[in-house]
């Protein structure tokens, strides 16, 4: 068993904050010169305790931007790969729409045109970029075959948003951009995503 007769309690302090403490036992008296020494020692300490704690924090924030760096560039790969993925998917909904020589085109909720393939966009006179989020009820369903007009509230498509049947109809008319009409027969289907009718 040590029998310490002298403890000796120093500060580490640096620029007013209290660092650290350090804690010396002796078994005899400290002398003068070695409370000298160490109150000449202390500050050092404390530099070399402030760089080190700069230098682990230092890496710290190394190794967490690290983590961080690695953790975006799986997300950017998982990204890229979900792209190339959609870009397939559309580009084999564009060539499935483009295959079929019936007209098909899709409306969202408000009867804004979504999508149409090009032999939708032939019947009626447009290119498919000009019909390309336009209503369809007001471009080319808007009157009878008779010229009178066919009101929105009364239009097979707009009502299938409302009640969600499916509808098919013989015996109408779309107009086309030059201003001439032609007899149709459609059919309407509504989107359901969620229970809820999104086109």
């Amino acid at each position: 068993k040590l029998n310490i007769q002298t403890i000796l309690i120093a500060p580490v302090v640096h620029q007013n904050e209290v660092l650290g403490v350090i804690e010396l036992g002796s078994m005899q008296s400290f002398a003068d010169e070695q409370k000298a020494l160490l109150d000449m020692l202390l500050p050092v300490v404390a530099i070399n305790l402030e760089i080190l704690a700069g230098n682990i924090e230092t890496r710290q924030i190394l190794e967490k931007s690290q983590a961080q760096a690695r953790m975006l560039e799986q997300q950017a790969g998982e990204l890229a790969a979900s792209q190339v993925s959609l870009a397939q998917i559309e580009e084999r909904s564009r060539l499935i729409l483009g295959s079929v020589n019936e007209g098909i085109w899709g409306l969202d909720v408000e009867g804004k045109t979504t999508f149409v393939n090009q032999a939708a966009a032939a019947m009626v006179g447009y290119g498919v970029e000009e019909l390309a989020g336009r209503q369809m009820h007001p471009l080319v369903h808007y009157a009878h075959q008779d010229g009178s007009i066919y009101p929105d509230d009364r239009c097979p498509v707009l009502l299938t948003f409302k009640d969600g049947m499916s509808r098919h109809v013989l015996d109408e008319a779309f107009w086309r951009k030059d201003g001439a009409s032609f007899p149709v027969e459609y059919s309407t289907t509504p989107l359901h995503k969620d229970g809820k009718i999104v086109g």
